[in-house]
């Protein structure tokens, strides 16, 4: 509110035109889960119990994902239009309260604040009711300083700074001689965009250090892979792929972010990033040709190679969905969707779930 209310003295104050916009959606959720496991909001393939597990179904229904935001544009004779843009979601302390989504300015060229990261494509993000969107997509928010140029042609370059997180603890208790430390320097992040009439692209690429600490020193290794998408527009289809490929980067996958797989400890005392695979593909189909009635299915997969350690397995998994929307004015969507996870877990154990999700969705 500080920040909403010093943007608003700005704009006063400032020799020109100014626009405050205040907007955002209501949205109700109900989820039958047939397993049971404890992320209602979205299958998280990483929660997915393994082995002989009792089902334990369990019905929810939140309105969480109900968003506000505050939208501010200066039109300034120096710099340009000035954008400051913050969003909330009501997911704080597990749900209820108020959940920093997004609070950034952009200025020309430039974007400071929390945003999505580089490796984001919302035009690739299908029209599903998972609020994770597909768990094997790249799907991240967090503190950014990014700068794009425009390169003609419709060609776009994007040149990021990104705050890092050392995402690799989850071997190192087996391990005495290594133990997590500081990071101290951002992750670098480069995207190139490319539109065609019915045709959009857009590649990243990553690299990052991931700092850790063994008995005598503090030591480095490094992370880098990228991520592709690719969107087809027809009259009555939308298709989409999404691909994500490297070592060390684990965390840049929505569903494994705080699951430490980015790296492993060798047998010499040393870190070794995680290889890791992964992606998806949709189909939106429109029933109608005034496009209120729409389906839309999800094929996605990932591996995350353990190349290090000689007992564990690697972890893979698959991501599906299927739904039905219908949206009877601009305003309103209302969504009926069946999602299965699987996943083969790094002790050879499988899982599966299976869940129905209801969603109505109302913008103001």
């Amino acid at each position: 509110m500080v920040l909403i209310a010093s943007t608003i003295i700005v704009s006063a104050q400032s020799e020109n035109a100014s626009n405050i916009k205040v907007g955002g959606w209501l949205k109700i959720n109900s989820v039958y889960d047939f397993v049971g496991i404890g992320n209602e909001s979205a299958l998280n393939i990483s929660a997915i119990p393994t082995g002989d597990v009792e089902k334990d179904p369990v019905f929810t229904m939140d309105l969480y994902q109900t968003r506000l935001f505050f939208d501010s544009n200066v039109l300034t004779t120096k710099y340009g239009n000035i954008q400051a843009y913050v969003e909330v979601d009501f997911y704080g302390n597990n749900g209820g309260e108020l959940r920093m989504r997004h609070a950034y300015v952009k200025m020309g060229n430039w974007t400071l604040g929390q945003a999505w990261s580089a490796v984001c494509n919302l035009e690739a993000w299908p029209n599903i009711t998972d609020f994770d969107g597909p768990a094997t997509g790249a799907w991240v928010r967090q503190a950014v300083l990014r700068y794009k140029m425009d390169l003609g042609n419709k060609h776009r370059l994007a040149l990021a700074l990104e705050a890092p997180f050392g995402d690799y603890d989850r071997f190192l208790p087996t391990d005495s001689l290594l133990t997590t430390t500081n990071q101290n320097m951002p992750d670098f992040l480069i995207r190139y965009t490319k539109d065609w009439t019915n045709l959009h692209f857009q590649a990243t690429s990553i690299f990052r250090q991931l700092s850790y600490r063994s008995l005598t020193e503090r030591e480095i290794t490094y992370g880098y892979g990228g991520v592709v998408s690719l969107v087809h527009n027809s009259p009555r289809w939308k298709f989409i792929t999404q691909g994500i490929a490297g070592v060390g980067i684990s965390r840049y996958l929505v569903s494994f972010q705080g699951g430490g797989w980015d790296a492993a400890p060798k047998p010499d005392g040393s870190l070794d990033p995680i290889p890791v695979i992964g992606g998806y593909a949709s189909a939106q189909y429109y029933w109608n040709s005034t496009k209120t009635l729409s389906s839309t299915a999800v094929v996605g997969l990932f591996k995350i190679e353990n190349r290090v350690r000689t007992d564990f397995y690697d972890y893979s998994g698959e991501y599906y969905s299927a739904n039905l929307y219908y949206q009877p004015i601009p305003a309103l969507m209302l969504g009926a969707e069946y999602i299965r996870g699987h996943i083969n877990d790094e002790n050879n154990k499988t899982g599966m779930a299976d869940r129905v999700q209801l969603s109505l969705e109302y913008s103001f």
